[in-house]
């Protein structure tokens, strides 16, 4: 059996190197992902137009979370203008309708709420 330890070993160290170049190849497409979000929301953000079309800005934005986190839905909260206590959110009506505008759900910012 002594002359199975070198090609063994040699196996196991080739397949933990191919494991580490997955995880990292793994990583760089994750942050290549971060950085297209960001530059994605930014320049909607950037855009005067589209931030006086709250309703694109907050499908755009939870569009991006959403595939950023792998999941099948988000909700994205915001502060009131100003910094009033207030925080609200847009949500697409159920069932959904296609075209139908966003909902606009309001709520007080106080000590609990979070």
């Amino acid at each position: 059996l002594e002359y199975l330890a070198v090609p063994i070993c040699t196996a196991i160290v080739a397949s933990k190197r191919k494991e580490e170049y997955r995880l990292r190849r793994i990583d760089a497409l994750m942050a290549e992902k971060r950085a297209h979000a960001i530059m994605t929301v930014t320049n909607l953000a950037g855009n005067a137009k589209a931030v006086d079309d709250l309703a694109q800005l907050f499908t755009v934005v939870v569009q991006e979370i959403v595939q950023l986190l792998n999941c099948d839905r988000a909700t994205f909260w915001k502060v009131g203008k100003g910094g009033a206590a207030t925080l609200w959110t847009m949500v697409q009506p159920f069932p959904p309708v296609e075209g139908a505008a966003l909902i606009r759900l309001e709520g007080p910012m106080k000590l609990g709420t979070i």
